[in-house]
């Protein structure tokens, strides 16, 4: 057998150089390995240095799976986790990646419950609600219909047109029925006006109904199924000239 000495990094980190025995293949200086050692910032650098480039196998990643199974972390664990990924930036990328695998996902009923219960009595803070509401403007809302809803509604559109179409209606929702002093909202004191043909410069009363606050939420998705069934309501008055 030919023996053969390579020289070598340490991976705890150190820096340090070692003579590897090809016999007896190993990877720290005699007396350091990761536990028990104090890792110093420089340290920890040397090794971030050493693991780039380097890709975790499947069986490697099932091993570290199965060996957190049932694993809790400590409330250190996690703080040091937490602290880990302040300032850090995720990509479009890995976004991507994120959303495509949970895509794929169905949560159960167990973890559903599960989620609900660690949010129940929680309260967002008006700087998190504002954060929140400018990170879901424009193109980024799910409602984002290409723009149209800055175009500006047309001078008839007054409020003495409003009330005209709500006392027609009897103040009354034309698709719940709910009547306007029914309503409880504290930002909802009376019915919307909404624009059957989704066309805010048709302002003809066949345009118009009323509907409570909920009931005109519904109709902001899939327009096209609304308008058939205000059609098949007779709320769409199909000219015959």
């Amino acid at each position: 057998m030919i023996l053969v000495l390579r020289t070598k990094f340490c991976v705890c980190g150190c820096g340090g150089q070692f003579r590897e025995d090809s016999r007896y293949p190993h990877q720290f200086i005699h007396g350091h390995n990761r536990q028990g050692t104090f890792w110093t910032q420089k340290r920890k650098e040397n090794f971030i240095q050493l693991r780039i480039g380097h890709i975790v196998s499947q069986i490697t990643r099932d091993r570290i799976s199965r060996a957190n199974i049932g694993r809790k972390q400590t409330e250190k664990e996690k703080r040091n986790r937490a602290n880990t990924l302040i300032g850090h930036v995720v990509s479009d990328a890995t976004k991507k990646k994120i959303g495509e695998a949970n895509s794929k996902k169905t949560r159960s009923e167990e973890f559903k419950r599960f989620l609900s219960s660690i949010h129940k009595g929680k309260h967002l803070s008006e700087e998190h609600k504002r954060k929140i509401g400018k990170a879901n403007q424009g193109e980024k809302s799910t409602f984002w219909k290409g723009g149209i809803s800055i175009f500006l509604y047309p001078r008839g559109w007054t409020e003495a047109l409003k009330e005209s179409i709500r006392i027609r209606d009897q103040h009354t929702c034309q698709l719940c029925g709910k009547k306007q002093e029914e309503l409880s909202e504290k930002r909802q004191k009376k019915l919307h006006i909404h624009h059957i043909d989704y066309d805010k410069k048709n302002l003809d009363p066949e345009n118009l109904i009323s509907l409570c606050r909920s009931c005109h939420n519904r109709t902001t998705h899939n327009r096209e199924k609304w308008i058939v069934l205000f059609f098949l309501k007779g709320l769409i008055h199909v000219s015959t000239s």
